[in-house]
């Protein structure tokens, strides 16, 4: 039986010298309890990737985000909500804040604007925290 796969879009969104972070709740998959910067899954057949990422920020963090630029992508395999191993592919893109109001949405408990020197005291996701570290974060 094959692997399942997800591609998954997920932006960093900047706020000045802020970046925001998500802490996903314990118990739910995929990364249970770390901290993740916005982004879900991505349907290509009727969406591009950044129409993917605008639309999975509005609906996990209510914010609209500009100046989408491609930063990185990555990959990893770790079980999704349901338990089942899966093959994620990491499409990572850099924002910055447009408007909106901030307000979690169903797969994370909250979020926090983190400055650049802090985000190493937070327990974050392996893909974010690979990302950090080429973005020279951490």
């Amino acid at each position: 039986m094959s692997m399942k796969n997800r591609l998954i879009v997920a932006a960093v969104i900047k706020n000045g010298d802020k970046i925001l972070l998500g802490q996903k709740p314990k118990g739910r998959g995929p990364y249970p309890n770390t901290w993740h910067i916005p982004g879900g899954g991505i349907n290509p057949d009727i969406e591009n990737c950044e129409d993917a990422i605008l639309r999975e920020v509005k609906e996990e963090t209510g914010l609209e985000v500009k100046n989408l630029k491609r930063a990185a992508w990555d990959t990893d395999i770790e079980p999704d909500k349901n338990g089942e191993p899966t093959y994620y592919i990491f499409l990572q893109f850099m924002s910055e804040l447009a408007g909106g109001k901030l307000k979690a949405g169903d797969d994370m408990q909250h979020f926090e604007w983190i400055g650049v020197k802090d985000i190493s005291q937070y327990n974050l996701n392996k893909p974010t925290k690979n990302l950090f570290k080429k973005l020279g974060y951490l």
